[in-house]
């Protein structure tokens, strides 16, 4: 169902392409075809603005990257500046521990 509304998104060829939580509920196969499609989009050079809570969504070739927390801009920048251990646990209240593998970004959250 996702591919089918990503599908019909691009069928106008936009430039701007806004994505909120594509990979919801999917299970990692789909979710892997689905981040694929939109990583071949990105390449089209087309802008994708895409919100997530789930870091290993994020596509390889990000440009900039901002942390909203209450719906206010925490940190704005390059992935590297602001994918952090201290924005991330500040953005959620807990410990995060970033992990950078491969090219895709990933996270772990602690409550203690």
């Amino acid at each position: 169902m996702m591919m089918c509304l990503l599908l019909r998104a691009v069928a106008g060829e936009p430039k701007l392409l806004l994505l909120d939580e594509p990979a919801s509920g999917l299970d990692m196969y789909n979710r892997a075809i689905v981040l694929d499609f939109i990583k071949r989009l990105s390449n089209d050079k087309r802008a994708i603005l895409s919100v997530t809570h789930h870091l290993e969504e994020l596509p390889e070739e990000l440009d900039l990257v901002a942390v909203l927390k209450h719906g206010r801009q925490l940190r704005t920048g390059a992935p590297e500046n602001v994918l952090t251990d201290s924005v991330l646990s500040e953005t959620f209240s807990c410990r995060v521990e970033v992990i950078k593998s491969k090219g895709r970004y990933l996270a772990n959250a602690f409550l203690e």
